[in-house]
């Protein structure tokens, strides 16, 4: 005796949006014609799942879900009990939920329809619209103001430390993100209208036309956030990794600005580890924005010529690509301390770009001094910290790193 046969399954990408309800309803409808019935609860991550059985009439319906129906919505995303129920009592299953729908099915040609009001179905799809309009504005906040007030208008300097790929991967999806939510306001808000003028919804639409376009942009949409997932982890490894980060006392190359030694004639540097592996450390990164991008960290004591000093320097050397894009940077970079700094910064008097002989040139107090210099397409940031009386004037020790910049 033969056992049953293995049932058969499919997944399936939507040709249409959740909330072009109507292509939604004649696309499972069309499915069902060719042998493919939507499993229960049979949408995860916005496929649908179907099983093999003999080719029916079924007509699929999709009602607002008022408090949502997602996994995390009321009652599991599921209807109300008693709403369940009574479809039913009415001939209907419910079936699965997609976005803020949930579907409901019949195989009865005589069942009557859930909801005839055009009238009732326009305040649903009211509260459905609210929602979308809601997420509109979510999702501008999240993915464009939350980022640029996070980084506080430093647009260039976060674009050079990622990269120019996942910048303008990131750019497209923001962009990309606000065109899905704006679409999804304005389809909405179009069926409403045309609910409240008492004309019914089409269930028998044509979604065939459009099908593959909308199956291509949602795999594109999709594997485009794949890709940025992989890119950004790839950024936070390197980050944690830092492979070009050397010991300073292991790099015997030349740097292409001044650093503490440089400060007094003759100087010999002597070495302060209090934060063994952080400083004394110098870093290369190379990217499209700046082919050369240098961050050094320096802690210690330099004794030259009846002359000592002690403290710590922080640079950060960039040679960007234009520079344009050296002098936005060194705006962004005091912008950023600025902003990070509030309590302690302070505008400080400097000689003027041109008696240093750069393009351009200002200083602050970030708790403490620092300066950013501009020559040519090369920008530079000094952050220099003194433990030891008398201080090296700024107008003394800036003007050495002015001199020394390449």
């Amino acid at each position: 005796m033969r056992g049953n046969p293995k049932i058969r399954r499919i997944h399936r990408l939507p040709p249409c949006p959740a909330y072009d309800v109507e292509a939604m309803e004649s696309w499972l409808s069309a499915m069902a014609e060719q042998g493919w019935v939507l499993e229960q609860d049979g949408f995860f991550f916005g496929v649908g799942a179907f099983q093999q059985q003999a080719p029916r009439r079924m007509r699929y319906r999709l009602e607002a879900a008022p408090r949502g129906a997602g996994m995390w919505s009321e009652n599991g995303g599921h209807p109300d009990p008693e709403a369940e129920e009574l479809s039913r009592q009415m001939g209907w299953k419910y079936v699965a939920s997609r976005g803020d729908f949930y579907i409901f099915a019949s195989d009865q040609p005589e069942a009557p329809e859930l909801n005839t009001d055009p009238a009732v179905q326009a305040i649903a799809l009211k509260k459905v619209r609210s929602n979308a309009r809601a997420s509109l504005f979510s999702t501008l906040f999240w993915v464009a103001l939350w980022p640029l007030l996070r980084l506080h208008g430093a647009f260039w300097l976060t674009a050079v430390h990622i990269g120019l790929p996942l910048t303008l991967l990131s750019l497209g999806l923001m962009l990309w993100s606000l065109g899905r939510s704006l679409t999804k306001a304005a389809h909405l808000g179009k069926l409403v209208r045309r609910l409240r003028q008492g004309l019914p919804l089409e269930h028998k639409k044509d979604w065939r036309a459009r099908a593959a376009r909308r199956r291509g942009e949602s795999f594109a949409y999709c594997a485009l956030w794949a890709l940025w997932l992989c890119l950004f982890a790839r950024l936070w490894a390197l980050d944690l990794e830092e492979p070009g980060k050397l010991a300073l006392r292991d790099y015997a190359g030349d740097l292409p600005f001044a650093s503490m030694e440089d400060l007094i004639p003759n100087g010999q540097f002597t070495y302060d580890d209090f934060m063994e592996g952080k400083t004394n450390t110098v870093s290369f990164r190379s990217t499209w924005l700046a082919p050369q991008a240098i961050s050094l960290w320096q802690t210690g004591s330099v004794q030259g010529e009846g002359q000592s000093l002690s403290g710590g320097l922080t640079v950060e050397y960039y040679r960007a690509r234009w520079p344009w894009l050296a002098r936005r940077l060194a705006k962004e970079y005091q912008r950023l301390d600025k902003a990070r700094n509030r309590d302690y910064y302070a505008d400080l008097d400097c000689p003027s770009a041109q008696e240093l002989g750069v393009d351009y040139a200002a200083a602050y107090t970030a708790v403490f001094p620092t300066a950013t210099l501009v020559k040519g397409n090369v920008m530079l940031r000094v952050y220099f910290y003194q433990t030891k009386d008398p201080a090296l004037p700024l107008s003394q020790w800036i003007a050495v790193f002015a001199d020394g910049l390449r």
